[in-house]
């Protein structure tokens, strides 16, 4: 892992931010950041009813062959990133978990 470094998030409109590693230091000129040493722990981890996980497994096993999944996250102001939505083609889990449900 590496140390005094930072991911650089620079907001170009509705798309992901474009990402750069910079300096720790210099990433307080980013529109936001996220700490290298902060990536361990609060983004390895994405929780939903046991219920749901079958359904889920699927969804998820289909969005990692198209390379549709992606995780929403919210910086705090020291770089410390946590995961708010996991979205699938731009949807979030949760929503397409329920359409299934609802058939």
């Amino acid at each position: 892992m590496v140390k005094g470094c930072s991911y650089c998030l620079t907001d170009v409109g509705k798309q992901a931010p474009k990402v750069q590693i910079v300096d720790t230091p210099s990433a307080k000129l980013c529109d936001g950041f996220m700490q290298y040493d902060d990536l361990q722990a609060p983004l390895n981890r994405f929780y939903i009813a046991e219920t749901q996980a079958k359904k889920a497994e699927g969804i998820l096993r289909q969005a990692r062959l198209d390379n549709t999944a992606y995780l929403r996250l919210s910086i705090n102001k020291k770089g410390a990133p946590r995961i708010v939505d996991l979205l699938i083609d731009g949807r979030p889990l949760k929503q397409l978990l329920k359409e299934v449900s609802d058939e």
